[in-house]
This record gives structure tokens, C-alpha cells and sequence, in this order.
């Protein structure tokens, strides 16, 4: 699930911000190419829902860094903007996925841009022939 969200946030990314800037999901080391994006998952939760079901609360943070070029705070200002735009509504699994919670800041020339997508999950069980014989046999002695 959480993969397939920052797909979903990549592609995104990609498509309002196009192949000029990197989008990493993995922490870089060394030889980062700046203009660039960093996608990392900073806290996840669930919330119970009656039956087998449950809402999936996914926090993000997509971190940009411009390049020095002494604009720093004017890039990160109209990234937000348009991180705002593109990452409101973003595709998982063929699905429409809504941002909420979203807020940025920036702090020595980088922007934290914070979103939270909520997903509904329903876990599917397969009942074996044991399983719903059993079944049957307890509504058959109740009833």
C-alpha cells in the first residue's frame, strides 16, 4: 500500500514538474542532483472499521531542494503552489486518492511539504469447506 502511494506521488510529481527535477523515494547518500524531490512515508495508522475493514492513515512528506542559485525562497514558495495542486488528488491503484492535512514550510532553504492520504482497506478471507460446514452446523443447532 504504502509503495503504490508514492508511486502515486511520483507520478504526480512527474507529470506537473516534468523530467528536469530527480524524484528520489530512497534516502540518498551521496551524489544527490539537485533540483530534486525526496517521498518519505513518516507515519502510518489504522483505524478500525466494522467488518474487516479499516481506514489507513498514510502521512508524507515531500521535501524539496532547489538549486543555489540564491532564489532558494522564491523556488520553494511557487513549489509549494503547485505541490498544493498536483498532489491534492493522486492516483493508487487506478483509484482517485484525496490529500488532506496538507501544509508546507521551509527551513534553511528547504521545503516540507506534508500531505496525508486516507485509504480504506477491506482484508478478503477465503472460508475453507471445513470452515463454512462448521458454520453451518452452528446456525443449524441454534436454529
Amino acid at each position: 500500500m504504502i509503495q503504490s502511494i508514492i508511486e502515486g506521488i511520483s507520478s504526480a510529481i512527474y507529470e506537473e514538474f516534468g523530467g528536469e527535477f530527480a524524484i528520489y523515494s530512497e534516502e540518498v547518500k551521496q551524489g544527490l542532483k539537485e533540483p530534486c524531490f525526496i517521498i518519505s512515508c513518516v507515519r502510518t495508522g489504522r483505524i478500525p472499521e466494522m467488518r474487516r475493514g479499516y481506514t489507513q492513515n498514510n502521512l508524507f512528506w515531500v521535501q524539496y531542494i532547489p538549486k543555489e542559485n540564491g532564489r532558494e525562497k522564491a523556488e520553494c514558495c511557487a513549489a509549494a503552489e503547485r505541490l498544493e495542486r498536483c498532489l491534492e488528488y493522486i492516483t493508487v491503484g487506478g483509484d482517485l486518492v484525496r490529500g488532506v492535512d496538507i501544509h508546507h514550510e521551509t527551513n534553511d532553504g528547504v521545503l516540507t511539504f506534508s500531505v496525508t492520504y486516507k485509504v480504506r482497506v477491506v482484508e478478503q478471507y477465503e472460508q475453507s469447506e471445513a470452515e463454512m460446514e462448521a458454520l453451518q452446523k452452528s446456525v443449524n443447532l441454534k436454529g
